[in-house]
């Protein structure tokens, strides 16, 4: 039997292997979200984590180069709220911007 893995847990997955990552946190409300963007630092990328979710750029599920906590709070907010049912969203990640 096979199932999709969600992005965060692909990339638990492929931390056992020793594969790094950039550091990420996956948030259940937008408040958390502006918690974790002043954690990790901005500014970040925020993108709607599901195991059904596998073109999330193409939805429009991800917002970059975000430098505010308002910014972070209205672009959690959207993302939660363009979650559909047959995208078993398990909640947003917020990761740091990084270049190179």
């Amino acid at each position: 039997m096979s199932r999709t893995l969600s992005e965060a847990d692909s990339k638990a997955f492929l931390s056992e292997f020793n594969i790094p990552f950039a550091t990420e946190v996956l948030v259940g409300t937008a408040d958390e979200a502006v918690t974790a963007a002043n954690a990790v630092g901005m500014p970040v990328a925020v993108k709607l984590c599901g195991e059904q979710i596998s073109h999330k750029t193409e939805r429009g599920l991800v917002r970059l180069g975000l430098s505010d906590s308002n910014s972070v709070h209205e672009a959690a907010t959207a993302l939660f709220a363009a979650a559909q049912p047959e995208d078993c969203a398990t909640g947003v990640l917020v990761a740091p911007m990084i270049s190179g």
